[in-house]
């Protein structure tokens, strides 16, 4: 993997890999903290992650892509079992207790 200067990883000062590596660790939690917001919540903080050091680093970028992605279908899964009928049953086959 090379790096905007055109070094590899391994010819990058430690203490720039250690930030980048708490970095990466921020961005991850800060994708499963922010998914409880809205739907669309997580793919914005991937997206805004391309605005940091992370941007160099390709695996980091699609491991945070795929958190991203996976934390909006299962914001989403709910509507679309409602939505597809895959819930068996409504509200109005029970009854409601006095």
């Amino acid at each position: 993997m090379t790096l905007a200067e055109g070094r590899t990883m391994s010819q990058v000062p430690s203490s720039r890999r250690d930030v980048t590596d708490w970095l990466f660790v921020a961005w991850i939690a800060g994708t499963v903290l922010v998914s409880f917001a809205f739907v669309g919540a997580p793919l914005i903080v991937a997206a805004s992650s391309l605005l940091t050091r992370l941007r160099t680093e390709k695996r980091k970028q699609i491991t945070l892509w795929i958190v991203a992605a996976v934390l909006s279908i299962l914001t989403l899964l709910p509507f679309l079992v409602i939505w597809f009928g895959g819930a068996g049953s409504s509200f109005s086959d029970h009854p409601v207790a006095p």
